[in-house]
């Protein structure tokens, strides 16, 4: 179709007409509009956080439902008891429910703090007079020697606390050896290094002794067990069980034991031993087990047989051995 024709109207079809574009959606009608949240709530009406518990019973329940949610830390999950005490640390220090438990790292048994929760206690906590407690914080980095450094003011005290964390230190301690973050970001490493030892130096009250996450985990990969192993319980040796036998003490079949012995004898000295060793029993069964055995075993080895002598009454046995 041309311009012309455009202009003088279709002459075979009729054109269709184009369809207008929407600018409202939906248009609600003023009576079907949502009511005005009311600035304040009907008299009776009070809103619960559920993350505040108000007693024992209800920390308890919280930290149960917790421990079975899926996206708190491995540390926590069917642990009620974990969440339990870092929900009581978090209180503490000033920390949320919520963000105890992402904040509050466990390692090696011990509740630790990540770096970033460190800092905004810090820059959280008050004192009695409601003043900021941290009045300022400077972080630089020296590049040419790659070391750190951190100062922190705190409110009435004379000078700033100043700690500094070198890539010379990092790798004097086996850090950068390690790899992981150190190797990847070592800058950012040093910074927080040089962060959490201004902050536990002159916050010490307001983290109430609590460690550093980072800084535990790097010790953690490193320490060795020094701990001395248990000493192996020796083995009963046959006079000992013997005793015990005669103690009337439940040490397991010695009769027996000794009975093996002599069947698996091949010489006239073992015979002795296993003599010495046969003496003493009382027990009806027991004495007519190891006579049987002392015989086989004076056959098998072919000594002279008496048919009177026992192993385990009097010293005939012996004295016939030799």
């Amino acid at each position: 179709m041309t311009e012309e024709n455009m202009d003088q109207g279709p002459t075979t079809a009729a054109t269709p007409k184009p369809v207008p574009i929407m600018t409202n959606i939906i248009e609600m009608p003023a009576e079907a509009k949502l009511p005005a949240v009311p600035e304040a709530l009907p008299a009776g009406i009070v809103m619960v956080d559920p993350f505040k518990p108000k007693n024992l019973s209800e920390a308890m329940a919280l930290a149960d439902m917790m421990a079975k949610s899926t996206i708190v830390p491995k540390d926590y999950i069917d642990k009620p008891g974990n969440c339990f005490i870092a929900m009581q640390w978090g209180f503490e220090l000033g920390l949320p429910v919520l963000q105890a438990m992402q904040n509050i790292a466990i390692i090696n048994g011990r509740p630790t703090l990540w770096g970033d929760a460190v800092l905004a206690i810090v820059r959280a906590a008050v004192d009695a007079a409601g003043n900021k407690i941290l009045e300022g914080i400077s972080e630089t980095l020296d590049e040419p020697t790659m070391t750190a450094t951190c100062s922190v003011k705190r409110r009435g005290a004379s000078k700033p606390c100043v700690r500094t964390f070198s890539l010379a230190e990092a790798t004097k301690a086996g850090l950068i050896a390690k790899g992981g973050v150190w190797a990847a970001y070592p800058k950012r490493m040093l910074q927080m290094r040089a962060r959490s030892w201004a902050l536990r130096d002159e916050f010490t009250d307001v983290l109430r002794g609590m460690p550093i996450a980072e800084e535990v985990l790097d010790y953690v990969d490193r320490e060795k067990d020094v701990t001395p192993p248990p000493a192996a319980t020796p083995e009963p040796s046959k006079a000992d069980r013997l005793k015990a036998k005669l103690k009337g003490e439940p040490k397991g079949p010695v009769a027996a034991d000794i009975a093996k012995m002599f069947d698996g004898v091949t010489t006239k000295d073992k015979i002795l031993e296993c003599v010495d060793l046969a003496r003493g029993f009382t027990d009806p069964a027991d004495k007519e087990l190891l006579n049987a055995a002392y015989h086989r075993a004076k056959e098998r080895i072919d000594l002279p047989k008496k048919t009177t002598e026992t192993v385990v009454d009097g010293a005939s046995a012996a004295a016939t051995a030799a």
